[in-house]
């Protein structure tokens, strides 16, 4: 099976007006070509969207799994080969000051009727 297509998925998710904010959609077909290790990549067209819409949670592990990852040198994006197709994650740019931002937020929640 190639990973990206026919694939089914029944998820529960919950959200609200704008779970995401503001975060833009990146087009990583057309970022990838500032970055060697990234050419030749078949990275999934983005939704017609401006804005992420919804990010598949790990508790959904299942999807984001590593088929295979391609790095470049340090600090520069790491693309992923996951059952959903290509992906990729890291910075594109920097700012002129060199300093660079990151927030992380993980929350767990369990069913308190089931034990450790």
């Amino acid at each position: 099976m190639n990973p990206g297509t026919n694939l089914s998925w029944r998820i529960t998710a919950f959200t609200t007006e704008r779970v995401t904010g503001n975060m833009p959609v990146v087009n990583w077909n057309i970022r990838a070509s500032k970055f060697e290790h990234l050419k030749g990549i078949r990275f999934l067209p983005p939704a017609n969207s401006s804005c992420v819409d919804i990010i598949i949670g790990f508790d959904y592990a299942e999807l984001h799994y590593s088929l295979r990852n391609i790095r470049g040198k340090p600090g520069e994006p790491i693309a992923r080969l996951t059952p959903l197709g290509w992906t990729c994650t890291g910075v594109t740019s920097r700012p002129q000051d060199g300093s660079v931002s990151n927030c992380i937020a993980t929350y767990f929640i369990r069913d308190s009727l089931v034990p450790f």
